[in-house]
């Protein structure tokens, strides 16, 4: 597609479904089973339901942002989709349901689940200096075709050319790991005001020099072994991590944060004894208004919880914080 579009229905993983390659265009209501490639630039995908991966690239994306060059695909909002049921390729870490190459954009009220690889793989950035990529009120829910589980967002600004990666007022439900750091924005990358719903790991750093800055997020547990943090052998004095003003509930007083791949501290006070982060944060149950649900609402706060103070994320912690809107928008 080209400077336009055309509505079909795909049975089986045409190479791709869409191909949107112009610029200012607005994709609006389509329902495909394969591939939507993106190499153009003021792109809106918006209202679809997106299935399956394809053969057009290795790694069975449902939704890939191919930039080429110093130009890249820039001013792209993709905006309350259901993105689900991407492929297995050349490996489970590396597939994912959204893709993107040099590029930035805004993934909003999005819906993920039934993915193969992470939900989001923000996988290079490069020569897109001075320009932002926003995640922000995304439902990122379960997956039932990768028996290991998925993760939300990886794989974040990996050669730090974009300046500045803000995920903000997700849920993520259920997932392998919530997010996981590769690499930082050239100004920083930012989580906060999310909630975490029974993953088995929260947040996770592996490589050097990802600087870590989380903030007013929360933190629920209901199993046993889960982790709040996990942070490994590159970073061991934990100086690239910037936590604070969090909050950590477990229903089963069985949660940990873990370094060098240990656990560090079972209780709050003894992680902030052992890594000197998370001054201000608290432990609390956060009183959802369902905590057995699975619907974003389920996860809103009972009355009017005041949980840290100081923080410039404001005083409550958590993705539901008020009438936002999380995963797809209702219609009105």
């Amino acid at each position: 597609m080209s400077g336009g579009m055309e509505c079909l229905y795909f049975p089986l993983y045409p190479n791709p479904a869409i191909g949107i390659h112009g610029a200012y265009i607005d994709v609006i209501g389509f329902k495909t089973y394969g591939q939507v490639v993106i190499t153009g630039h003021d792109i809106t995908l918006q209202g679809c339901d997106l299935g399956g991966g394809g053969p057009h690239m290795n790694q069975g994306q449902v939704i890939a942002l191919n930039g080429t060059g110093k130009a890249g695909v820039y001013n792209v909002v993709i905006r309350n989709n259901k993105i689900h049921h991407s492929c297995w390729g050349e490996s489970a870490q590396n597939g994912a349901a959204l893709m993107g190459y040099d590029f930035s954009c805004i993934i909003e009220n999005n819906e993920f689940y039934d993915n193969y690889g992470a939900d989001i793989r923000l996988k290079d950035t490069g020569g897109q200096h001075g320009r932002t990529t926003i995640i922000r009120n995304n439902l990122f829910k379960p997956t039932s075709v990768n028996p290991n589980g998925n993760h939300g967002v990886e794989g974040i600004g990996q050669d730090g050319e974009i300046d500045t990666i803000l995920i903000h007022n997700n849920i993520f439900y259920h997932k392998r790991i919530g997010i996981q750091w590769d690499g930082p924005a050239m100004k920083g990358t930012f989580a906060y005001n999310n909630t975490f719903i029974d993953c088995d790991m929260d947040i996770s750093q592996w490589f050097k020099n990802a600087r870590v800055n989380v903030y007013n997020n929360l933190h629920y547990h209901s199993k046993s072994g889960q982790r709040y943090y996990q942070f490994d052998q590159h970073d061991p004095s934990l100086s690239n991590l910037n936590s604070d003003y969090n909050l950590f509930y477990s229903t089963v007083g069985d949660s940990r944060w873990f370094n060098l791949n240990r656990n560090r501290g079972s209780t709050l006070a003894a992680w902030q004894g052992y890594s000197g982060k998370d001054k201000h944060s608290v432990e609390k149950d956060p009183q959802f208004v369902n905590p057995t649900g699975n619907r974003p609402e389920g996860f809103k706060r009972r009355g009017k919880p005041g949980d840290v103070t100081g923080s410039p994320y404001g005083s409550v912690c958590g993705a539901a914080m008020g009438d936002e809107v999380i995963g797809l928008i209702p219609n009105r």
